[in-house]
Order: C-alpha cells, then structure tokens, then sequence
C-alpha cells in the first residue's frame, strides 16, 4: 500500500496599502489605490509621494523605517500604512525702530501655504518705512502666503512730524478716523466753525495721489477704489492752505 500527500503551496499575496496624512503610494512604479495581488517571494517596491504641503514620514504595519522607495519580498499577506506630516513652518518678525505689528492668525506655527496678514503699527514719533528679510515691501496692510521658515523685519524711523499736527494759530485739532481704514475714513474737528473745503491724498514720497471737495454736511470720505494698500498723508485744505495733516494706513 501506498499512500500519497498532496501538498499545495500558495502562489500569491495580497499587499494591502494604507495612508495616514494626504499623499499616494506607487507600487512597482504604479498609483495604486487599496490592494495588489503579487506572486509569491516576488519582490516589488512601494514608494509613498506626499501631496503639496506635506512630508512622508515612514512606514508603519508589516514595514518600518522610512526608506523611500521600499522593497518588500511577499512572503505572506501584508498590510502596509505610509504615514505621511503636514508641513509646519515658523514666522519670526523681528524690529528696526519703534513699534509692534500685528499678525493675523497669530500662531506659533504655520502651514505649509496659509496665507496671514501682517500689520505695522508705529510708536508715537516713528513712522513705519517697509518690510526686510524675507518680505521686500513698503505697503503696510499685507497679506503673505508661507511657504517655508520666514524671517521678516519691520523697520520704523524717526517721525519729525509727529501725529496730530495741531491747527496752526488757532490751536484746534482734527481726527481722520478709523485708522487704518478700508473703504472710506471720517474727520472729526474739535471747532464745529472751521469746515475744511477740500482734502488731498498724499504718499510718503510727497506725490500728490488724489484730490476733492468736501461737502460741509458730509463727514464720511470714501477711498477711490484704485488706491493701493499702504500709508498715506491726508491733508484738510482750508482756503488752498492745508491746516491738518495726518497719516492714514489705507487697507486693501
């Protein structure tokens, strides 16, 4: 008598592929979506592609490490995860002068590609003159996009005009508010006698920019929509001869 064994052997696996975090995984060089049927001891290899924004940082389940691209020998079924890291920068702001900026979201860390708004605001006596480092720019009211570690300096001067300036002779002072201001700005002026008759746009360079008349019974100016964000001199005329003058940051 004889007796006879049959003995199977299985000839392929299953490779499950997993992520955490936004990225894709190439299996022998192909976008794979969950599973792949692979023979037996054959040996591929996988390779993980971050999205935009984003790191790969290893492999987890039936592999470890973070060699990339990896190869693994099918010698059974395997599930295999890449873990993939968004990617988190840092803003420094550091300060030539007198003053402070505002940030907006203030955060310790930021995403790759979050965009934030940086604000000068100055001492009294200092005046903000524009953006170093990373940031090459005079408008103040400036919205970045952050795309790797950044450092950035505010730079500020000596104002030899300091804010308000009062009323010549008469000692009576204005006020443009808000400040900065967006669409439009209002005036303000202690004397309810002197209506200035018209008022004029200024830059920091001394070029005139805009100009109108001012109607007595309107107290609320609204901003010509060409206007680029950034710092501006108001003038309030009164009989051709500016009697008030303040600086104004105008916001896109």
């Amino acid at each position: 008598d004889k007796t006879i064994t049959a003995v199977f052997t299985q000839t392929s696996y299953t490779l499950n592929i997993e992520k955490e975090g936004d990225g894709s995984v190439k299996v022998n060089g192909t976008s794979n979506s969950k599973s792949v049927n692979v023979t037996s001891n054959e040996t591929i290899s996988i390779e993980a592609i971050p999205d935009r924004g984003w790191t790969f940082s290893k492999w987890e389940g039936d592999a470890a490490g973070s060699e990339n691209p990896l190869e693994v020998t099918m010698d059974d079924d395997k599930t295999i995860t890449a873990v993939f890291t968004i990617n988190t920068y840092i803003l420094t702001i550091t300060y030539e002068g007198e003053g402070s900026v505002n940030v907006d979201p203030d955060h310790e860390s930021y995403y790759k590609g979050e965009e934030i708004y940086l604000e000068a605001i100055d001492n009294e006596n200092w005046r903000f003159e524009g953006w170093d480092g990373d940031l090459k720019s005079t408008d103040n009211g400036i919205s970045i996009r952050i795309e790797k570690d950044m450092n950035i300096t505010a730079r500020f001067s000596k104002d030899n005009n300091p804010d308000p300036m009062m009323l010549p002779g008469a000692g009576k002072k204005a006020l443009i508010y808000p400040n900065p201001a967006k669409h439009s700005f209002k005036i303000s002026i202690e004397d309810p006698d002197i209506k200035p008759q018209w008022f004029r746009i200024i830059n920091l360079n001394g070029s005139l920019i805009y100009q109108n008349l001012l109607d007595p019974e309107i107290t609320e100016v609204q901003i010509p929509g060409n206007l680029t964000a950034g710092i501006y001199i108001i003038e309030l005329m009164l009989n051709n001869i500016p009697f008030y003058s303040q600086r104004l940051i105008i916001t896109n």
